[in-house]
């Protein structure tokens, strides 16, 4: 299986006549294959304004294309296509597969396949309605990546440990820099979420991870983003 990663970034002003057209376009018929594959959308509490995470998990790129591309030659759906683009400052995606160490991605390893029309959700908004996802970007030079698995497996998980109770999905990409891993945590409010760090940083295993990933690790970034309160736009969570 494969994971997508859409960012799209709308012009000042835009994003809320850009989440209108989410709804408007609606989410069933046409729209009904690639949400069966949604992970959810997310927006951005930090990092770049006015952008909008989506992320998919597909059977492959035949399944991506099948769910997706139809859509284009949809007359119904061309004031979605062209209010969209009108919105938009730029869009940017990538592919992602899955972490070899399945502790670290739980929801698609190990016989899991969490998918919306067949799962049920795992986070209840209700009950935690200052829930925050986090995204970190690990970029690895050339050849990093054996190092950092390596260093995962020996030193990480434990050091991590604070940080990876809620984990959603540890990936790593197939387009544009390779070399980068990239992971997403869930936390109950950014509070907690800071606790959390802080306790991780006070590990000797975390002090080991970082020494035998130092020379491998270029850089490190780190988004965080709140579900769409939308219940078709966020499947993973009970709204």
């Amino acid at each position: 299986m494969i994971f997508e990663r859409r960012r799209y970034t709308t012009k000042p002003g835009k994003l809320a006549d850009f989440m209108a057209l989410q709804n408007a376009r609606g989410f069933d018929g046409p729209s009904a294959g690639f949400l069966s594959r949604l992970i959810g959308y997310f927006v951005t509490l930090t990092g770049p304004v006015d952008q909008v995470f989506h992320l998919y998990r597909y059977d492959d790129h035949a399944d991506w294309v099948d769910k997706l591309h139809g859509m284009y030659d949809i007359e119904a759906l061309g004031f979605y296509f062209t209010g969209a683009r009108a919105a938009l400052a730029g869009q940017d995606t990538d592919f992602f597969q899955s972490s070899p160490i399945a502790a670290l991605d739980p929801l698609w390893s190990d016989g899991s396949d969490w998918l919306p029309d067949i799962s049920h959700s795992l986070w209840d908004i209700t009950k935690q309605p200052d829930l925050v996802v986090e995204e970190t970007e690990i970029w690895m030079r050339p050849g990093g990546l054996p190092v950092f698995w390596d260093a995962m497996d020996r030193f990480g998980l434990k050091a991590t440990a604070p940080l990876r109770q809620d984990t959603l999905a540890t990936w790593f990409a197939m387009t544009g820099r390779l070399h980068r891993v990239l992971t997403y945590r869930i936390f109950p409010s950014i509070a907690e979420r800071d606790a959390a760090h802080a306790k991780a940083a006070e590990s000797p295993a975390m002090a080991s991870f970082e020494e035998a990933t130092e020379a491998a690790t270029v850089s490190r970034t780190t988004t965080l983003l709140r579900p769409v309160k939308v219940p078709e736009m966020s499947p993973l969570f009970r709204l």
